[in-house]
């Protein structure tokens, strides 16, 4: 969900041959450079392009929902560093006063789509693990798990 590159949709094609991933975006922007970097790679038949505010217009059920969705506060955008400011959108990377609003979404909605043993993985900001385990239990996860990225950082959710 919310694809932008299609960077990691891409990476989940590559990774596990045959499987079919969705690729979910709100832009047509992202969605049409998704595509492109799909077909530049060879990846094309393996991924399903969708238009959607989320969960908005994506049916069935999946093994796993795997997003890096916005998570910076109003705080952090204000203080980020010019090249992220002038070069990155946004919408892309802002999420609220607190920068939950659209983990919490993904959440809340994911449990309608998962397929039994099915998880979700999203990529977080780094004060977010308590409020978002609470969040997941409240949306019916019996699992969470967070792990720190490769700098040591707490930048990774998982919930099942």
């Amino acid at each position: 969900l919310g694809t932008g590159t299609g960077a990691i949709a891409l990476s989940l094609a590559a990774e596990r041959a045959g499987t079919q991933v969705v690729a979910a975006d709100k832009s047509a922007d992202a969605l049409a450079l998704a595509r492109e970097n799909a077909e530049k790679n060879g990846l094309a038949a393996a991924v399903e392009f969708l238009r959607s505010d989320w969960f908005e217009n994506v049916a069935g059920t999946f093994d796993a929902v795997v997003s890096n969705p916005p998570y910076l506060t109003e705080a952090e955008w204000a203080s980020a560093q010019p090249e992220v400011r002038e070069h990155e959108p946004r919408e892309a990377l802002v999420a609220g006063d607190d920068g939950l609003a659209d983990l919490e979404k993904i959440l809340r909605g994911a449990r309608a789509h998962l397929a039994p043993g099915g998880f979700v993985a999203l990529e977080t900001g780094i004060a977010h693990r308590e409020r978002l385990r609470a969040a997941a239990l409240d949306a019916g996860f019996a699992e969470t798990e967070a792990k720190d990225d490769l700098s040591g950082r707490p930048r990774f959710f998982f919930a099942r």
